[in-house]
């Protein structure tokens, strides 16, 4: 009996740390609303500050030239919406 009154007394504590942690977050929200943005910028600059822009545009692969293909099927569709309205 006196290790589960033991048990009982642990269950205890750990539930009045809990709800002293909850009561912290409760009242203490808005610092992690501040924090988080400004870690999340600073790791954000960080990974920047490691990029090599010049080495990227020095072994930039060469793309082909663009063409529209869609131009194409466009045309057909404005010639078909100006013969019909000429009806």
């Amino acid at each position: 009996m006196h290790i589960s009154a033991h048990y009982g007394a642990a269950n205890r504590l750990k539930t009045i740390n809990r709800s002293r942690k909850i009561e912290f977050i409760k009242d203490h929200w808005w610092i992690i609303i501040v924090l988080l943005p400004v870690g999340v910028i600073m790791n954000g600059y960080r990974s920047l500050k490691q990029i090599n822009h010049k080495k990227y545009r020095e072994n930039k692969p060469h793309l082909p030239l663009y063409h529209d293909l869609n131009n194409k099927e466009e045309d057909e569709k404005d010639d078909s919406l100006t013969k019909n309205s000429n009806l």
